[in-house]
């Protein structure tokens, strides 16, 4: 029993410098407490996020590829990066033998004592690796690493580092390093970077924090430094040797002129760049074959800028891309591919927006990209026929992904997309069902529990991409889309009426205002940011009132006729499931039994018994009654769990219930008289925490996948006839799955699709969320 990783979805954290595209056009960017690589020419030139490194405790606020000062047959500059994180750790990751993608920790760098923001890797001459990094406490450290150790530089500022770059300039032949950096005192200070620091000058000139320092060389071999700040503006500084001047010792360093072995060198504007309206986070250079210089830059205005220099030596936007309306709060950072023709920027809530230039027209067009949920999923769901997967989070969204074959490949190998964003909400989401592939019901931090039906458009779409038949009377009946009012929650449906010059009578005062920002499409690939955003949302068809508190759990039975919902609680009175028809959306009963919060709902694949499990450490079970349900048994103390019950699931023939809880056991429960079940074999005993527990829907056996709350998945096969009754058939390896030994992995679903698919949901409070789905072959 073997696994492979077949899709990850995450988006980028909410920090600049947090990207970074390197010569082997592999491109990182940190995903919650790991690194990401993304590779562009993964599933035939399509694109994916192929691996996730994980090293750090804390959110990855920053990742470089190394620099390379001097040609060396020491090490390639492309098998070095470094990370740094808010666990006050600097990682350096080097390249094994085993694959492109297999990066392994190569040191961890332990000296600061504040969160460290930024990081930068340069290799040095004779093998050595300087390191410089900087911290929100002020302080910059160097490191020198060689194969005698580790030999500390630090910096104390006085004033808050938030960007720094290195680079080297040439100096009767040789290349000495410099490391600039810019503060919250709005100057750029530059210090030597080989040995002992020395401050050789400082460049004013910005009226806001320096937020960004990018660093090349122009055509004649001058130093080129780009800075971006929150003043909007962009200052291109030069560094170039004064040419026939006193070089001698006694010249002391003046405004913008530095002496610096014997050379006196002079920086000087070269140009100011006031194209954007907002603080520029971003910047990236690229030089062509030509050796013509372009800057990338990205802003809080949603925009990014190409800017050239013309044959004149003014620097000037040549190509302005971004985003048009929308809830996004602009872009934090940007950049090239290593050819050129792809501009890439991460926005505030996490999403990749990429552009690439089309040969033939010479336009830059936007394309479809990678990303995820910026916050904890939550709760997921498969597609009831296993096509596609559902996942809602507290970052307020519900998004849909699924398989996009590009060509006769089967699902099973067809890259992954996100194509759907059903619900943009306004409230943290908490969970979610589908009733059936096309009805979704949700619950988020409210009393009430929303209904969604799937639109045409998504129908339509969903089937062009997925090559999947639509249903043609659910395409006929549906309207076309979706759209929020503005200070809305509720998702509007557009019809065909809409979408015209003529618009319907408004039915409300409210409706004489509203204008739909929905736009029809016919996707032939997957959609963009701004698509998803706008255009995939899903018409809200009903609201179920009846909970006293938020919602925290809710589930559907499998014939689709069923609905039940709990929210959170703190007596018996308000622990109680509440039971809707889903085709009147009554309610036909209340069940009681607990007496604090229900963690999970689970009905039998026969729909004959409705299982849930609470905070209160009992799991309660009830039978179908006609049509309703009415208590059956529940767990006593003697063979119970002693901590809180997370999760449980059934087995496929029904015969069969598992529990995991926080007291470190597992527990299958069998039926032992019509109305009492008990555990029918002995339990299983784990080191951590159990936060998930699912039986794979398979005939034959019973595989169960439990969840951890190191975030380990193990993989078992239980038989309480075989001499082992837990036999353990696989371990995920933590470097994979682990995103820190503090979170944990709240669900876990199996589903047979063409193979026994693992889809794991890991939750991770207030940052990012790598989401895996595996094949077990």
């Amino acid at each position: 029993m073997s696994f492979e990783t077949a899709f990850i979805s995450s988006a980028c954290n909410r920090v600049p410098s947090c990207i970074s595209w390197g010569p082997n056009n592999l491109l990182l960017y940190g995903a919650c407490h790991s690194v990401a690589i993304y590779d562009p020419n993964a599933y035939s030139n399509q694109g994916a996020v192929v691996k996730t490194l994980v090293s750090h405790n804390g959110r990855v606020n920053s990742v470089r590829w190394a620099k390379k000062l001097t040609p060396t047959d020491f090490i390639k500059d492309e098998d070095l990066f470094v990370s740094a994180a808010s666990d006050r750790k600097v990682v350096v990751w080097k390249k094994e033998e085993g694959g492109a993608y297999n990066f392994k920790p190569m040191t961890s760098l332990i000296g600061h004592a504040a969160i460290v923001n930024v990081a930068e890797l340069m290799l040095l001459r004779n093998g050595q690796i300087l390191v410089a990094s900087a911290d929100s406490d002020a302080a910059v450290i160097l490191w020198s690493l060689s194969n005698t150790g580790e030999v500390i530089s630090q910096l104390s500022l006085g004033q808050k580092p938030l960007a720094l770059n290195m680079k080297f300039i040439p100096i009767q032949n040789q290349n000495f390093p410099l490391l600039a950096i810019g503060c919250d005192d709005f100057k750029i200070h530059i210090y030597t970077a080989d040995g002992e620091p020395l401050k050789l000058l400082q460049l004013v000139g910005h009226e806001d924090w320096i937020r960004n320092i990018e660093a090349t060389f122009d055509v004649d071999g001058n130093t080129v430094i780009a800075t971006s700040a929150q003043d909007s503006l962009i200052r291109l500084w030069k560094i170039k040797e004064k040419k026939g001047e006193e070089t001698s010792s006694k010249l002391k360093i003046s405004e913008n002129t530095f002496i610096f072995q014997g050379a006196a060198y002079v920086a000087t504007t070269e140009s100011v760049l006031g194209g954007h309206e907002g603080w520029v986070y971003g910047l990236d250079w690229h030089k062509n074959n030509a050796g013509k210089l372009r800057l990338l830059s990205a802003s809080m205005d949603k925009t990014m800028i190409i800017w050239e220099e013309d044959e004149n030596g003014i620097w000037a936007d040549c190509v302005r891309v971004g985003e048009v309306g929308g809830n996004t709060l602009g872009f934090l950072g940007c950049t090239f591919s290593p050819d050129g023709c792809i501009i890439l920027a991460h926005g505030f809530q996490g999403a990749f927006h990429m552009w690439r230039l089309d040969e033939i027209s010479n336009q830059w067009l936007p394309r479809h990209s990678f990303g995820g949920h910026f916050d904890s999923v939550v709760d997921l769901a498969w597609d009831p026929k296993g096509v596609y997967v559902i996942s809602c989070s507290t970052d307020q969204t519900t998004r849909l992904f699924a398989p996009c074959p590009t060509g006769k490949e089967s699902y099973l190998y067809a890259p992954w997309y996100e194509i759907a964003r059903p619900q943009v909400h306004g409230y943290d989401m908490a969970c979610l069902a589908l009733a059936d592939r096309y009805k979704l019901i949700s619950g988020a931090d409210e009393k009430v529990a929303r209904v969604f039906q799937a639109p045409e458009d998504f129908l339509l779409n969903f089937g062009r991409l997925c090559g999947i038949a639509e249903d043609s009377q659910k395409v006929k009946n549906a309207p076309r889309g979706a759209s929020v009012p503005a200070l809305g929650l509720s998702n509007k449906p557009v019809y065909d009426t809409d979408l015209g010059k003529e618009k319907l009578k408004p039915k409300s005062q409210s409706d004489m205002y509203y204008e739909p920002t929905f736009a029809s499409e016919v996707m032939k690939e997957p959609p963009t940011e701004e698509t998803l955003l706008q255009n995939t949302l899903w018409p809200e068809v009903q609201k179920l009132y009846g909970h006293g508190f938020e919602l925290f759990s809710v589930a559907s039975n499998h014939n689709g006729t069923i609905l039940a919902t709990a929210c959170k609680a703190t007596r018996s009175e308000h622990a109680g499931i509440i039971l809707w028809n889903q085709e009147t959306w009554n309610q036909i009963g209340v069940l009681q039994g607990h007496n604090l919060t229900i963690t999970q709902i689970c009905f039998s694949p026969s729909d004959e018994y409705l299982l849930s499990v609470s905070r209160d450490r009992t799991w309660v079970l009830h039978k179908k009654n006609g049509e309703s349900f009415s208590f059956l048994c529940s767990s006593t103390k003697e063979f119970g769990h002693t901590r809180i019950i997370w999760a449980a699931d059934w087995s496929i023939d029904s015969l069969y219930f598992v529990t995991g809880s926080r007291d470190k056991t597992v527990k299958v429960w069998g039926v032992s008289t019509d109305t009492v079940w008990k555990p029918i074999s002995q339990g299983l005993e784990l080191e951590e925490s159990v936060t998930s527990v699912a039986f794979a829907p398979i005939s034959g056996k019973y595989i169960i996948a439990v969840g951890l709350e190191n975030g380990i998945i193990c993989v078992y096969e239980w038989s309480q006839k075989a001499e082992v009754v837990w036999n353990r058939k696989f371990v995920m390896d933590s470097s994979v799955l682990r995103l820190s030994t503090l979170y944990a992995l709240p669900s876990v679903l199996l589903y047979p699709f063409e193979e026994l698919v693992l889809e794991l949901r890991n939750t991770v409070d207030h940052v990012t969320l790598t989401s895996l789905i595996l094949v077990l072959n």
